[in-house]
């Protein structure tokens, strides 16, 4: 993957202006600089409140007023989601057992609201429900079955292949980490009828599979970084304006 944030150079007319789709305001420039000059020359880490260039990890929206709007959006439901603190992002989800209207319905919120986020996936975690259902993007590079969630997931990796590069979660507004993944991945499970689905894919579709799995067992990205790094990111996190006090380094 290409844009990977320089080291303490964030580009003008991102961080102050930046805003999670539910319009709180995300971590301030001054504290990923304050951050990044602290991390030794030479580290892998990369982090920044910079979006990613064409081709990384997709990045959100910025808000829209309603009225800027189109009719077909305001039809939309789009949920509030939840972010880093909020106990249900911490909590591993339960598997799927009835599929009915209700699962159609969730299914609908996590794509609209994913939709509306212009993110790479969405947990039903993250809209604070405890189910292992998640929606990814269509649009994915690879995603060739146009495949936009699964219910049930299972992810297998067919090799040992890695990949490096620029991730970020609706659920940490403004925060890009080089995260280490699988290159390659198998994922099976089911849709909202109850049918079997399969997708391989690989690169960032491998990657947004991964993150989003990660969510239905209480995983953030940020947990993949060494206890030294999480405690860097997370004492940043909490001097943002949308921080919950609860903000912790991984229970798991």
């Amino acid at each position: 993957m290409t844009g990977r944030p320089r080291h303490g150079s964030p580009r003008a007319g991102t961080a102050a202006q930046q805003q999670h789709p539910t319009g709180e305001p995300v971590a301030g420039a001054a504290a990923a600089a304050a951050l990044t000059e602290d991390i030794e020359t030479g580290r892998e880490l990369a982090f920044s409140t910079d979006i990613p260039s064409s081709g990384s990890w997709p990045s959100p929206r910025e808000h829209q007023p309603v009225n800027a709007m189109t009719a077909m959006e305001v039809r939309m439901t789009i949920l509030p989601i939840r972010k880093i603190g909020d106990p249900v992002l911490r909590q591993v989800a339960e598997p799927v057992t009835t599929f009915d209207a209700q699962l159609g319905k969730l299914v609908k919120n996590l794509r609209q609201t994913l939709a509306a986020s212009g993110g790479g996936g969405l947990s039903a975690p993250q809209i604070g429900v405890g189910l292992r259902v998640f929606a990814i993007n269509p649009a994915l590079p690879g995603n060739d079955r146009k495949l936009d969630h699964l219910v049930n997931p299972g992810v297998e990796f067919p090799d040992e292949e890695e990949q490096d590069g620029p991730e970020g979660c609706l659920s940490i507004p403004g925060i890009y980490l080089d995260t280490k993944r699988r290159m390659n991945v198998v994922a099976r499970g089911l849709t909202k009828h109850g049918d079997p689905v399969q997708v391989v894919g690989s690169g960032l579709l491998a990657r947004c599979i991964q993150h989003e799995n990660d969510h239905l067992d209480g995983v953030l990205f940020i947990d993949r970084r060494n206890r030294a790094d999480q405690d860097r990111i997370i004492a940043t996190l909490r001097a943002a304006d949308w921080a919950d006090a609860r903000i912790e380094v991984s229970p798991h």
